[in-house]
């Protein structure tokens, strides 16, 4: 298992119970016995996070080899990390923009193109 992929399956875990700090568990009975931050039923906005954390430790366990994996990996990650963002602009009132700048829309991005740009500057 890689330093890196280690330290994304300690940091998704960290960032699950971070976000218990903003979102508490539900308020019912499951979990009674457990200390009063894991009683209950988690929020959906940490199941994102939780998805992460899981397809983290699926990478830790995917050969090199095993490339339709990683892709089915990647689409999944993509997936909840729309549905993560989505949630959380909601939950902090940002379902619409506040500045005029902010409303402008982004364009593709290409990391070659950013890359070429440098290189002609110079």
């Amino acid at each position: 298992m890689g330093e890196k992929i280690i330290k994304e399956i300690i940091s998704t875990s960290v960032l699950i119970d971070q976000g218990r700090m903003f979102f508490k568990n539900s308020n019912d009975d499951y979990g009674g016995e457990k200390p009063e931050s894991r009683r209950g039923m988690r929020p959906k906005i940490l199941d994102h996070i939780l998805v992460a954390h899981l397809v983290a430790i699926e990478v830790a366990k995917c050969s090199d080899e095993n490339e339709e994996m990683r892709l089915k990996l990647t689409s999944l990650i993509n997936e909840h990390l729309g549905h993560f963002i989505s949630i959380a602009q909601h939950e902090v009132g940002r379902s619409k923009s506040i500045s005029p700048q902010a409303d402008v829309t982004g364009t593709h991005i290409e990391i070659s193109g950013l890359l070429k740009d440098i290189k002609d500057r110079k």
